[in-house]
């Protein structure tokens, strides 16, 4: 799944979360360890001169069970967040 502002892929033997903002994703961060989506580690990556925020999570956790909880987000909503910072 990959939206404007979150994109969610399969990596090797777990899934990735990486936003383009810290705001956001801070925000989807609080609302997927809500649901009891905690991922194992965090860490960034220069695209372009822009910093992507990357949650790691274990091959416990789906890439279906991510989506079903970011698709719940509004994409007003996400667009709002993202318009804080940038």
């Amino acid at each position: 799944m990959k939206g404007k502002h979150i994109e969610i892929r399969a990596a090797e033997e777990r899934v990735e979360v990486i936003v383009d903002d810290y705001e956001l994703f801070d925000y989807v961060d609080d609302l997927l360890t809500g649901k009891g989506l905690e991922h194992e580690f965090t860490s960034e990556e220069e695209r372009d001169g822009r910093i992507f925020y990357k949650m790691h999570f274990s091959g416990d956790v789906t890439q279906a069970q991510l989506s079903g909880v970011i698709a719940t987000i509004p994409r007003d909503e996400i667009e709002r967040i993202w318009q804080m910072n940038n």
